[in-house]
């Protein structure tokens, strides 16, 4: 798909699909939370949400006060969550294909090196192919300052091979390692079987790693 087409697409599911209803939805986010601990940094922080969607993560950071770049390829789910949560000038809306440059002539984000925590729950395995895997990191590793944190949390080997009617990539802790680089350190990580709103269990792997 292009970059026009995907949008269309995703826009087309938060205009159609019960948001609780969706394969990945969330409800109650303390797993992820619990997870993060102590790389949570301090209240005021800003933290980068990649396919930020409609998902109540963002609802418990900013009732916390953190800022946030909320990125999301779909202009529908950002639109519905500023709706929720406003920002009061604490959060940018990056309606962007986060698997493309931040940093172009299209698209001017001015945070380089000031994120202090990176969280992607369930988008980059919907990135299949390398040029896109590697355009990810490199806006990752521009955005994220020495001493962050990324929490990366996608479909393992062995589970799911597609999700809301594409197809995924699956990962593994080395492939997040390979990935990021050696400057990158491990700092956690588990296997979570999420149960899907219909029933289905989705294994997930969950990785915290720290930019040295």
């Amino acid at each position: 798909m292009t970059r026009n087409e995907l949008a269309d697409y995703w826009d087309n599911i938060f205009d159609n699909q019960d948001r609780h209803k969706l394969e990945w939805f969330e409800p109650d986010v303390s797993q992820t939370i619990e997870f993060l601990g102590n790389a949570l940094p301090a209240e005021g922080s800003l933290v980068f949400i990649a396919g930020a969607g409609t998902s109540k993560l963002v609802e418990y950071l900013h009732h916390r006060n953190f800022q946030m770049v909320l990125n999301d390829i779909s202009k529908t789910a950002l639109k519905e969550t500023k709706s929720r949560v406003g920002g009061r000038n604490l959060h940018v809306y990056l309606n962007s294909d986060i698997s493309k440059p931040f940093f172009s002539h299209k698209n001017h984000l001015e945070i380089p090196n000031s994120v202090e925590l990176w969280i992607d729950r369930a988008t980059l395995h919907f990135l299949i192919n390398q040029k896109q895997i590697d355009q990810y990191f490199v806006n990752l590793r521009q955005v994220l300052k020495v001493g962050g944190y990324v929490m990366l949390a996608q479909f393992v080997i062995g589970g799911v091979s597609q999700c809301t009617g594409l197809p995924i990539k699956q990962w593994t802790i080395d492939d997040f390692q390979l990935n990021l680089g050696s400057e990158f350190r491990l700092q956690a990580s588990r296997y979570h079987d999420f149960i899907a709103p219909n029933g289905e269990t989705k294994p997930y792997v969950y990785a915290l790693f720290k930019r040295e």
